[in-house]
């Protein structure tokens, strides 16, 4: 039987990091794609929430292929 391929998705402040591991723990891939982060005044951040959408898809289109084997 096949082992399954685990994927964990963090998004933080500056990034998203994608991560792929096998049911023996061992770490299959890994992606980190950036994101920005606006200042439109002094003492104010914002962020775009669409940046992140497309961040996790960049970052998933480079771990998902990596768990066709498993």
């Amino acid at each position: 039987m096949a082992e399954k391929c685990l994927i964990g998705i963090d998004v933080g402040t500056t990034g998203v990091k994608v991560l792929a591991v096998a049911e023996d723990g061992k770490l299959v891939k890994s992606a980190v794609e950036a994101y920005p982060l606006h200042v439109p005044q002094a003492g104010w951040t914002e962020q775009d929430p669409a940046d992140w959408w497309r961040a996790t898809i960049k970052a998933l289109e480079q771990v998902i292929p990596a768990c066709a084997r498993y």
